[in-house]
């Protein structure tokens, strides 16, 4: 009996071995991977963290190409002033799409032309006070970029900082948003059309992009 006694506490102290159970077996739960990608180790079960993978589109949307920007403001009207100092329905300009990976970058130079019928007495738009062009004569031009990654979801959809915001006076103020809850998302619909939007509380703003050739240029 003394032998017993300091044996017990002894053998308490002992370590245990334990392994986890093999998913998807008979006498286990299936595996979280065969019915949500997001919990895929990458290449696993379809799953990819390439964008360019994950969806067709945007190994077509990669490049650099010229586009034609048609703005509406606060509903379904043209966003522009025809005596402002810029003619801006539409807008011309050229992006410049880079896809590495999972992260995006996009960079758009955005032509603004004279507006012949420009009021010059007005002053000049918030968005331009670093213009120096003669009124009517000169017109101007904005810089966008923006930054994005994949999300968890692995379909092809991607949140970027990439977004405007419109202000209280329906002018733009750029690329900031200043509302936290506004993410800006893109989202492709088939292999021609890209759509990107940003809510909050206080704007929505949406943005398409299509290809108008079979080539896709």
């Amino acid at each position: 009996m003394k032998l017993t006694t300091p044996l017990i506490p002894f053998l308490a102290l002992l370590p245990t071995s334990s392994s986890a159970t093999e998913c998807g077996q008979w006498y286990s739960s299936a595996c979280v991977c065969d019915t949500d990608m997001r919990y895929c180790p990458d290449g696993a079960n379809g799953a990819s963290d390439d964008l360019i993978d994950q969806h067709p589109f945007w190994k077509d949307y990669e490049g650099f190409y010229s586009y034609t920007q048609h703005s509406f403001m606060f509903g379904l009207y043209p966003g522009a002033d025809p005596t402002g100092y810029f003619t801006s329905f539409p807008d011309q300009g050229f992006m410049n799409q880079t896809i590495v990976g999972s992260r995006t970058y996009n960079h758009r130079y955005l032509l603004m032309a004279p507006n012949p019928a420009a009021d010059c007495t007005n002053p000049i738009p918030a968005f331009a006070l670093d213009w120096t062009g003669e009124c009517g004569v000169n017109g101007y031009s904005t810089l966008q970029e923006g930054f994005g990654t994949t999300t968890p979801e692995r379909d092809g959809t991607v949140v970027t900082t990439l977004a405007l915001q419109p202000d209280v006076d329906g002018g733009m103020e750029g690329t900031s948003i200043t509302d936290e809850s506004a993410k800006y998302k893109q989202v492709p619909i088939d292999s021609n059309t890209l759509f990107g939007s940003a809510k909050s509380g206080t704007f929505l703003v949406t943005e398409t992009f299509s290809f108008t050739n079979q080539e896709k240029t």
